[in-house]
């Protein structure tokens, strides 16, 4: 009797168990449609993150270092000037003037808030770098200081004019970091500020590319300019 009892008492609870997950099974697929009906935003793809920022050969129609191609000054100076309207990594700034009046550039290249906080950054490196604030009392506040601040590196490209291809490189390195989604670059841009000047004598980066332009395809294509390469002296590595 309690046997027959006890196998009775299973059926049901076996019965309302399947019940049971039948119901789950038909609300959790009534919600599942209900999910797919509702669009939901993906997340942006690598490579659509990657179309804000414009690569060298998507603005001067041809890559850095590609044969018989030299960028002249003015597509230097209009790439980077992109390149901070596009990139929160990179600000551009005016820094002087050439001999024959063009402007010298600087890039700053960092993590977006490093570039946000660039003020900060130069007074550390202002502190640390005066003569004057090397006393003992000063250890602390220079340690501090050491900690808070970021590793910073100068590229100055191209002092030497016929020496071209540190400015066509410029871009590409700039474009390079102001694209990169990688963990290595990132971690990077997040410790170092890059100061990039993408040529240090603009005039004589005119001067060849304007003479190369003029000489391809004829006899003497690729020889030295027939032009003093400094307006007064005739020479300037600066």
């Amino acid at each position: 009797m309690f046997l027959r009892h006890d196998r009775h008492a299973l059926r049901v609870a076996l019965l309302l168990l399947y019940c049971c997950g039948l119901l789950l099974l038909v609300a959790s697929s009534t919600d599942a449609r209900q999910r797919r009906r509702q669009p939901r935003p993906s997340p942006p793809a690598p490579a659509q993150l990657l179309r804000a920022v414009p690569s060298p050969r998507a603005v001067l129609g041809f890559a850095p270092g590609d044969d018989r191609k030299v960028a002249d000054w003015t597509q230097i100076r209009d790439y980077f000037a992109r390149l901070d309207r596009a990139s929160d990594r990179v600000r551009v700034e005016t820094i002087g003037e050439t001999t024959l009046g063009k402007p010298l550039i600087v890039a700053f290249i960092s993590a977006p808030e490093n570039i946000r906080e660039l003020p900060k950054y130069q007074s550390i490196q202002r502190r640390l770098a005066d003569p004057r604030a090397s006393g003992e009392g000063d250890a602390d506040r220079d340690g501090l200081f050491a900690r808070s601040g970021k590793t910073v590196v100068a590229i100055s490209c191209s002092i030497h004019s016929t020496e071209v291809v540190g400015s066509q490189m410029s871009m590409q390195l700039a474009y390079e970091l102001a694209s990169a989604t990688d963990a290595e670059t990132q971690e990077i841009l997040r410790d170092t500020i890059l100061l990039l000047i993408p040529s240090a004598n603009p005039d004589g980066n005119d001067i060849v590319a304007d003479w190369y332009r003029k000489s391809l395809g004829k006899p003497w294509e690729g020889s030295e300019p027939p032009e003093l390469y400094h307006h007064y002296a005739g020479h300037d590595n600066n």
